[in-house]
């Protein structure tokens, strides 16, 4: 779905009245259809057999998830297409499911196997103490990957997590309490950016993520990434929309990649933007060192760089192992080479707007996670929601574009007649 949104995004921006909302909105319809019966929870918690007595309630929960899912994104979908926008009711009902489901993943697992949520667990437990969390941990890694026996000695998300999902789990309880304000974050955000009836088809195909459930279950942090891209592509206020892309850009170490389709396309326009989103992003890493430099970064930097190859990354590596059960690997520069080269040619190809860049940016973190190893559902999830606000910003750009030019034909680009102007 990211893939066909990479295609068609560029085709939103140059030819916008020939996209199809009915496309974009069976596309959402059909991935839920697709995913969501497959399960929208977690089952790894059966491994742990004292976990085997929640299995029943994770089935029932995944199953009444999935049966909503697909219930709103069928309703959301034909007061689409019926009435030619979402409407009030088709808007509620995918907020009801966002939040709805989020707050089931939430109640009927609590206590998720997975080492993410131990260590904002344990993160903000040190933040309750008053003690550094980047040093003197003991959280058992999870990742079958590595040798067995081996332990996080240290917190290994950026200052931006620690201040929300680990303070999350000190102060409410759980850290999953923020992938659920995120969603709320994410559906008013999108909203505001929709503009007519293909925005909200994408928006819709945002929102409707199948994998949303399981980023909550997992306390995966990708849901606060994509709601403060979803706050900075909405913002209008240009120094506050830097800003947050810096903070995004902060906000998980694979997005510092984001620099330099951000560099390419900004340089020359916008200079004074640029600097202020790399000093977002500067002083938000920065806000770290006060723990200590040298575990902050080993433990930040060092451990994801040194992180051997993942035996059941979801990209070709781990596609062709799953499936001729041998050993496959692609160099980490060369996938890192690839990506980069694919993202700075389009970034320097096409019109130089914050739509494209973000394109650009999806693209390039599309290449680098389908031939690398270290690819998992949470990256694809943010690839998903970053594509799809790309082509929506992309779509307000072209309709902006289009009122400040009122004599210019769109899809052609051709001048029109003084009478066409006035019968239009």
């Amino acid at each position: 779905t990211a893939f066909v949104l990479l295609l068609i995004g560029p085709r939103l921006k140059l030819l916008h009245e020939t996209a199809s909302p009915r496309f974009i909105a069976v596309a959402a319809v059909v991935t839920c259809a697709a995913v969501l019966p497959r399960g929208t929870l977690s089952f790894a918690s059966a491994r742990d057999e004292a976990m085997a007595a929640l299995m029943p309630s994770f089935r029932t929960a995944s199953a009444l998830i999935a049966v909503a899912g697909f219930a709103a994104a069928g309703f959301a979908a034909w007061r689409l297409l019926r009435h030619g926008r979402l409407g009030t009711s088709g808007w509620s009902a995918i907020f009801i499911w966002v939040i709805g489901s989020a707050l089931t993943a939430i109640l009927v697992d609590p206590e998720p196997w997975i080492d993410v949520w131990h260590l904002h667990r344990d993160a903000g437990a040190a933040l309750g103490a008053g003690v550094t969390p980047y040093d003197g941990r003991t959280i058992p890694n999870a990742m079958d990957w590595f040798p067995e026996g081996s332990v996080f000695e240290g917190y290994v998300y950026p200052p931006v997590v620690l201040y929300t999902y680990a303070l999350s789990d000190l102060v409410l309880g759980d850290s999953r309490w923020v992938a659920l304000v995120a969603g709320a974050v994410i559906c008013i955000a999108a909203r505001k950016l929709t503009r007519d009836q293909t925005s909200e088809a994408l928006a819709l195909l945002l929102v409707m993520t199948p994998g949303w459930p399981a980023m909550v279950q997992l306390s995966w942090t990708e849901p606060l990434c994509i709601a403060l891209l979803a706050v900075a592509v909405s913002t209008v206020n240009r120094v506050g929309r830097h800003t947050l892309f810096g903070v995004l850009m902060a906000s998980k170490q694979y997005l510092l990649m984001w620099a330099i389709p951000a560099t390419v396309s900004w340089f020359n326009r916008r200079k004074t933007g640029l600097m202020i989103t790399g000093l977002s992003c500067l002083v938000t890493y920065a806000l770290g060192l006060v723990y200590g430099p040298s575990e902050y970064f080993e433990w930040v930097f060092v451990f994801h760089l040194t992180a051997p190859d993942a035996t059941f990354g979801s990209g070709i590596p781990g596609l062709a192992r799953m499936l001729f059960d041998q050993p496959v690997s692609i160099p980490g520069w060369l996938s890192l080479g690839l990506g980069v080269t694919v993202g700075t040619f389009m970034a320097a190809t096409k019109p130089r707007t914050d739509g494209s860049m973000l394109l650009a940016g999806a693209a390039m973190l599309y290449v680098v996670f389908l031939t690398g190893s270290q690819a998992f559902p949470n990256y694809w999830y943010f690839i998903l929601g970053a594509a799809a606000l790309a082509v929506m910003t992309l779509r307000s750009e072209a309709l902006e574009s289009q009122a400040d030019n009122p004599d210019t034909a769109t899809a052609g680009q051709v001048s029109m007649t003084p009478a066409d102007q006035r019968r239009r």
